[in-house]
């Protein structure tokens, strides 16, 4: 048998109302969780290409700040390549005019290799940071893409949306069906020279 509901206007009534057990002070129902099982699987890289031309630029795109980043550490290790033959060059020419001994010739090239490869190793992280990075953003490029301009139905793009494929992934999938079907953009160097010449 229950005793008199407190008032809950008065501190005891509103302590025991905050003691009171969680059937009697209603409990939060969390929605039903939904059932994915029906969800289509999603489409495929070609299909995505053709259907949506915002996709198509995104791979063009991609393409010219991955070429970007190509050029530019290739002219890097180039450029370091360069110090470092420059630098035993001119050891060997000044050792030769009797200007620097042998041991101070060793020591200069010790320390330019030494700092050829510390440099090299500076590249390579970064390279792989910026390289990363551009991945991942494509992932929610693409995702802005298909919302915005493709012809395939909503629910075929069920599966990207709710996340239960990664975005990334079916871009690097799109871009390389992308580079398949544009043979001449497969060396960077067409590219160069194009972009010199124009």
């Amino acid at each position: 048998m229950t005793g008199p509901v407190p008032d809950a206007t008065s501190s005891s009534g509103l302590r025991a109302a905050l003691l009171a057990a969680p059937q009697s002070r209603g409990q939060f129902t969390p929605p039903p969780a939904r059932d994915l099982s029906n969800v289509p699987p999603p489409p495929s890289a070609p299909e995505l290409l053709d259907s949506s031309p915002n996709l198509q630029r995104l791979c063009e795109s991609y393409h010219r700040a991955h070429t970007a980043m190509v050029r530019r550490s290739r002219r890097q290790r180039i450029g370091i390549g360069m110090l470092v033959g420059a630098m035993g060059v001119a050891s060997v020419y000044l050792k030769n005019a009797g200007l620097l001994n042998p041991q101070s010739v060793a020591n200069l090239i010790l320390t330019v290799a030494g700092a050829s490869c510390l440099g090299l190793a500076i590249m390579a992280t970064l390279w792989m940071r910026d390289d990363r990075r551009l991945r991942g953003n494509q992932g929610e490029r693409l995702l802005r893409a298909i919302a915005f301009n493709c012809d395939l139905p909503g629910e075929r793009l069920e599966a990207l949306q709710l996340g239960l494929v990664p975005s990334s992934q079916t871009f690097l999938d799109c871009y390389d069906v992308w580079r398949a079907q544009h043979t001449n953009l497969r060396d960077g160097f067409p590219i160069l020279f194009r972009s010199r010449a124009a």
